[in-house]
């Protein structure tokens, strides 16, 4: 229960970041339940509101829906559930209907899109986004190693592949070529519904002292016939050459690799 608690906090915390959204929408939560809770329509966006507050926060319900439903890591997305800008308008709609004159709605007005503005930082600034290195907007070298692997395996007579690869590039590979078997997912990152062997080789994997030995007997018990690798590692670059894995090529920084029967 307090492992779950911390994770609503930690990921509120994460969604608000410097912004003031979240206070901006108590008070737009409170100018209705003042204002208009007479009417039908304030009534719906506070009970909306009020319940998503209370399966967000409370531990019992936050506990069910990381377990079942979302996940640990990225529970911050539930957030993405608050009618917020819904909030925001209809509020700042009531209460500028307090006003009768036309000047002090749009004083009024301007000042509440100010504090909008000001409240959160613009999504289109510079460093948010950036020009995508292919068509697929995948990792640059995604692409390449996959077309790598599929053409050496028409070559050698693979049948099927069942490739592992770096961790930046687990979540990428299959988005481009789904017919590639991997031992594990992005579930790895969670350690969820993992076997001894997957949990071990994802340990290695996020090792900077990975051992080339346990990685080789992981990958044979795992039945692995590719395996992408650092190429600038020349310890066990080295040691992989040893143990007779087969150079199929190097993609940027990346050294793609058969493993033989």
């Amino acid at each position: 229960m307090a492992k779950t608690w911390d994770t609503v906090i930690s990921m509120t915390e994460k969604y608000v970041g410097d912004s003031w959204y979240l206070y901006l929408l108590g008070a737009a939560f409170l100018a209705l339940l003042f204002l208009g809770w007479k009417r039908k329509e304030s009534r719906f966006w506070l009970v909306l509101t009020g319940v998503f507050a209370f399966l967000y926060l409370c531990p019992v319900t936050a506990g069910i829906v990381i377990k079942y439903f979302i996940g640990r890591s990225v529970y911050w997305r539930m957030m993405w559930l608050l009618p917020t800008a819904a909030m925001f308008a209809y509020a700042g709609a009531s209460f500028l209907g307090l006003f009768r004159k036309r000047w002090l709605q749009n004083v009024f007005g301007a000042v509440l899109a100010a504090v909008i503005i000001a409240g959160g930082t613009c999504m289109y600034f510079q460093g948010n986004y950036s020009a995508a290195d292919n068509l697929y907007k995948l990792p640059a070298a995604t692409v390449p190693v996959c077309d790598m692997i599929k053409k050496d395996a028409g070559e050698s007579g693979v049948e099927q592949v069942k490739v592992l690869v770096p961790n930046e590039l687990l979540c990428s590979v299959r988005q481009y070529e789904a017919s590639f078997l991997m031992p594990y997912g992005r579930n790895a990152f969670k350690y969820e519904n993992l076997t001894q062997n997957q949990a071990g080789l994802f340990s290695q994997m996020s090792s900077d002292e990975a051992d080339s030995e346990t990685l080789n007997m992981l990958l044979k018990e795992e039945k692995c016939n590719y395996f992408v690798w650092d190429r600038t590692d020349e310890e066990r670059r080295a040691a992989f050459d040893r143990l007779g894995y087969v150079t199929v090529g190097d993609v940027n920084e990346y050294r793609v690799y058969r493993i033989e029967e």
